[in-house]
């Protein structure tokens, strides 16, 4: 054979190799991109439920009173559950002793004059034992609240 002709088959042989090799590399670069594709629809998934755990759990501020605490807001059926526990709570007290004396002043609350009466949980200042008993309780549901949220969240955890 020609010098010619052998140097035609070898470089043939060599793009043969090289365009096997180059297909071989894009290949595996597509399958590695699959798989990383995989793995950040997983790690969205997962970042979308701690997302909305946190939300859930979390209480957003959307009004201000007059003295500048927040007042959080609550959907409606948990409002709901608080003003029913609040019912219940005030009929309890109306058979409690304590609330005779109370009853004497007409449906008047008593006024501390001398002090005011601050909240344990958050520092906030009341006046009267009434209003501070009022926001202790809503203290009380959304302890309670987040309790059962953890609770329906350890057992999605073990089904």
């Amino acid at each position: 054979m020609s010098a010619t002709l052998l140097l035609r088959l070898r470089v043939s042989e060599r793009l043969e190799a090289a365009v096997e090799e180059i297909f071989g590399l894009v290949e595996k670069t597509v399958s590695e991109c699959q798989e990383e594709a995989v793995r950040s629809k997983r790690e969205i998934l997962q970042l979308r439920k701690q997302i909305e755990q946190l939300t859930v759990l979390k209480p957003t501020v959307v009004l201000y009173c007059a003295d500048a605490q927040p007042v959080l807001a609550l959907p409606v059926l948990e409002e709901m559950e608080i003003q029913e526990q609040l019912e219940q709570k005030e009929a309890y007290e109306c058979f409690s002793p304590d609330t005779e004396a109370d009853s004497s002043n007409n449906g008047t609350e008593k006024k501390s004059t001398d002090r005011s009466i601050r909240c344990p949980t958050c520092g906030r200042t009341f006046y009267t034992d009434a209003d501070l008993k009022v926001h202790v309780q809503v203290h009380e549901s959304w302890k309670l609240h987040i309790t059962e949220k953890q609770q329906g969240q350890n057992l999605e955890e073990k089904s």
